[in-house]
């Protein structure tokens, strides 16, 4: 356990803990994370001795507790459906070459995000007959992954359903009226965990990769790290989607065909 000489101990071990969380998933100083990090001190001596690691399960737990879990369906919905109207000639080049339409959201958090791009594609999937689709969420946060796989639906930032179009309000509405992902959208979500500092090895190129109001947590060279990796997973022609808050690094614009910047709302 390190600690800097003259702080007092606990604030030397927050500030180690920080350091380390920078080093172990880009994570950068904020007030935000400071905050957190002192509501998650008990956790801190769970972490030393050990690997500083995200599958350390003292660094695991305070990932779980440290990172920032705020989402909603169709959040920033201008953009959600700019993104629709891209989907079609996207589905079309899929099925042309006899592959699936593959979609990520990194930082996925509870999967609200992926539910989003899952209710997208099914709209084109009808009317693409033969088009299979395949929706991937990843995110360091397991109990946000557990609700994501659940198909919870949480009121989070405002009602559930107040940005979504009224004619897509049907991809969400369960059996009791409440909100939920039809059966349709979870056949063609997976969720993952993974730390976007490493990429996402094994998996096959992406037509649409969106990451929003993730890069605005994360320290410079994480950022250009992760928009890195993303970018190696964007198949060609496909969209890169990145939210209000989220800066990338000069120049990624012209490394990405079909870069969409963000909406509002």
């Amino acid at each position: 356990m390190r600690r800097l000489d003259g702080a007092a101990p606990e604030a030397g071990l927050l500030r180690a803990a920080g350091e380390a969380l920078a080093r172990i998933a880009g994570l950068a100083p904020s007030p935000v994370l400071a905050g957190r990090l002192r509501r998650a001190a008990p956790l801190l001596p769970g972490c030393w001795p050990g690997p500083e690691h995200h599958d350390a399960p003292g660094w695991a737990a305070l990932l779980d507790a440290v990172t920032v879990q705020q989402t909603r369906l169709f959040r920033h919905p201008q953009q959600c459906l700019a993104l629709g109207a891209r989907l079609p000639a996207l589905a079309a080049a899929a099925r042309a070459q006899g592959r699936p339409l593959r979609l990520l959201s990194a930082g996925c958090a509870t999967g609200e995000e992926v539910f989003t791009l899952a209710a997208l594609a099914q709209e084109v999937r009808l009317a693409t007959p033969g088009l299979a689709v395949e929706v991937l969420g990843v995110d360091l946060c397991r109990p946000a992954l557990g609700a994501a796989a659940r198909g919870v639906i949480a009121p989070g930032l405002g009602a559930p359903l107040e940005h979504v179009p009224g004619a897509m309000r049907r991809w969400f509405l369960g059996a009791g009226g409440e909100a939920a992902p039809h059966p349709a959208l979870r056949e063609m979500a997976r969720f993952r965990r993974a730390n976007l500092l490493d990429g996402l090895p094994g998996e096959a190129p992406f037509d649409v990769v969106m990451c929003r109001n993730v890069l605005v947590y994360l320290t410079d060279a994480a950022r250009r790290r992760v928009l890195g990796h993303l970018l190696a997973l964007l198949r060609p022609g496909g969209v890169l989607a990145l939210g209000p808050t989220d800066r990338a690094p000069p120049g990624a614009e012209a490394l990405a065909e079909g870069l969409l910047g963000a909406g509002h709302g």
